[in-house]
């Protein structure tokens, strides 16, 4: 997970919230992905996988289920997600938004403190925290080390792809690590960052002892 900096939402929903009977139902939601992907990178916003507009979620952080009308209007509120599900698979083995479902959660990628609080075990690619709420929205509710749907296995073949391209070049000093952050933490010529950033980004930022 990284730390989305929420921007500007689209106009069509400032004017839409504007008019009678105005609903989140009928708002153009096609403005919102596009919205969404561009601050997100393309990323999911819990499992940082590759998404597009023609498969991923709208989230509300805060269950939809909960808000009223003006609530789930709020664009300071949504986030794009993955489907989180894949086809022949049980729904406990389903991951971030879809998983979460009507649960209310601590930690939010919208708070750098909470992504602050997010580590990785190098060896196998495990998300956690050592705050006891915020490792059960990532282990139990949103099921970010899910087995079926490889998440572990993609964020430390992401991590065991830098040290092997990083080998050889000798030892790396300050500046280079800051490099290397910057490049996962910004967004390529396409504007999509990579998949999994969150794991290199939080091992840069160790290495460097920001954490």
């Amino acid at each position: 997970m990284i730390y989305i900096k929420k921007g500007k939402e689209p106009e069509s929903l400032t004017r839409h919230r504007k008019q009678p009977f105005a609903s989140y139902d009928n708002c153009n939601k096609d403005d919102i992905r596009t919205n969404l992907l561009e601050e997100q990178g393309h990323l999911c916003a819990y499992c940082m996988r590759r998404i597009t507009k023609e498969h991923m979620k709208i989230e509300h952080w805060y269950p939809e289920s909960k808000l009223d009308e003006a609530g789930r209007m709020d664009y300071s509120r949504m986030l794009g997600c993955c489907e989180g599900h894949l086809d022949g698979t049980r729904h406990e083995d389903d991951t971030c938004d879809t998983h979460k479902g009507d649960s209310v959660i601590t930690l939010s990628p919208l708070n750098e403190v909470h992504i602050g609080k997010i580590k990785y075990r190098t060896g196998g690619g495990e998300i956690y925290s050592d705050d006891a709420d915020m490792n059960r929205d990532l282990n139990e509710t949103l099921n970010l080390n899910c087995t079926v749907q490889y998440l572990k296995e993609n964020r430390k073949a992401v991590l065991d792809t830098l040290k092997v391209n990083l080998r050889g070049k000798g030892t790396l000093g300050r500046n280079d690590w800051e490099r290397l952050l910057k490049k996962y933490s910004d967004v390529n010529e396409e504007g999509q960052k990579r998949e999994y950033a969150g794991i290199v980004i939080w091992y840069s930022q160790k290495r460097l002892g920001t954490l």
